[in-house]
């Protein structure tokens, strides 16, 4: 199988006569050879190391105080999406009401099952199967509620950096502008370029587009009639639409950085951008030139974090070199993936 977001669910088996041990483990085992969720690990386990990925099976004999009290200490670290699974295989004798007063007043954090003996093969493995299949659909819930944090703090992110980008186009169409209506024709014509840029993100369309073409439209707003703050030598190499997609993002978290603490943040700031290819990767270079002295980070931002995943991938990597005299970048890209 392979490895799943959802780590591997363990399947704890405690049963202290052996025969009994015996028969659950080869029946557990059997079931998760042909389980529905081909997608997730299994791992069966004697421990009561009891985690957030667990599922317990327990005997009657097996419920010892040692074992409620583990059980308690993990009811009481579970996190909203969890309510720990446990088959519980008891005695005829043996009511569930008696056994909830065992387990004390946490029994309403688990999700129990009974089962009493004498326990069917089919019955046992049908049971068993709902109780893991439940843990399956709270990690599944775990991992939902995880996109969702990342979604928002990404969309938070990109609004945040639009909104810098806008602040920056303010600022560079004030400090060049001769009057109310030439402030009013830059400020306008960037804010163009900026929204043409958004609708390239949200292109849909299959066109391959070169690097020079997607630098070009991102940095578009940062240009003037006057003077080019922003090079590129090189680019013509082609992306397909979701390195694209990727490439601009880079640029764009490189250029509001620059604008709103390097090379583009002050009038005389440059960006020079090279790109080579050899036979295996296509490499862009960043530099900045004659921007505010720069002082290293005290640690990765957003914006680093996702040009290293970001070129990671797309099979190669990014180094950044924070240079006194302006930030460098150099960011390699598999030929083989930016071609995809």
């Amino acid at each position: 199988m392979t490895d799943h977001p959802h780590k591997k669910i363990q399947l704890h088996l405690c049963a202290p006569y052996r025969e009994d041990l015996t028969i659950l483990h080869s029946a557990s085992s059997e079931l998760i050879a042909t389980g529905s969720n081909s997608d997730t690990e299994y791992e069966v386990r004697t421990d009561q190391d009891f985690g957030h990925h667990s599922v317990l099976v327990c005997t009657q004999e097996g419920l010892s105080k040692d074992l409620i009290s583990k059980l308690e200490a993990t009811v009481a670290t579970q996190p909203s999406w969890s309510q720990m699974p446990v088959l519980l295989i008891l005695d005829q004798l043996l009511e569930e009401r008696d056994i909830l007063e065992v387990i004390g007043s946490f029994a309403a954090e688990l999700q129990l099952t009974v089962l009493h003996r004498p326990v069917r093969p089919l019955e046992f493995k049908t049971a068993l199967a709902a109780v893991m299949d439940a843990r399956f659909r709270q990690l599944q819930i775990k991992s939902f509620i995880a996109q969702q944090e990342e979604l928002n703090n990404e969309l938070n992110h990109r609004i945040k950096n639009t909104l810098a980008s806008v602040i920056a186009l303010f600022n560079v169409s004030l400090r060049q502008s001769s009057d109310l209506s030439d402030f009013q024709q830059r400020f306008s014509d960037r804010l163009t370029a900026l929204n043409a840029i958004q609708d390239l993100l949200r292109d849909s369309d299959n066109a391959t587009r070169s690097i020079k073409d997607m630098a070009s439209a991102v940095f578009a707003p940062y240009l003037t009639s006057s003077s080019e703050r922003i090079s590129i030598d090189g680019g013509s190499e082609t992306l397909s639409r979701q390195p694209a997609q990727s490439v601009a993002l880079m640029f764009n978290e490189l250029a509001t950085n620059a604008s709103k603490y390097g090379a583009l943040s002050v009038p005389n700031g440059k960006v020079a951008i090279t790109v080579k290819s050899d036979t295996e990767f296509t490499k862009i270079y960043w530099r900045e030139i004659d921007g505010p002295l720069v002082t290293p980070p005290t640690k990765k931002s957003y914006g680093t974090r996702f040009i290293e995943a970001t070129c990671r991938g797309l099979r190669g990597e990014a180094k950044f070199d924070y240079a006194e005299t302006g930030l460098i970048c150099e960011m390699s890209l598999s030929l083989a993936a930016i071609d995809a």
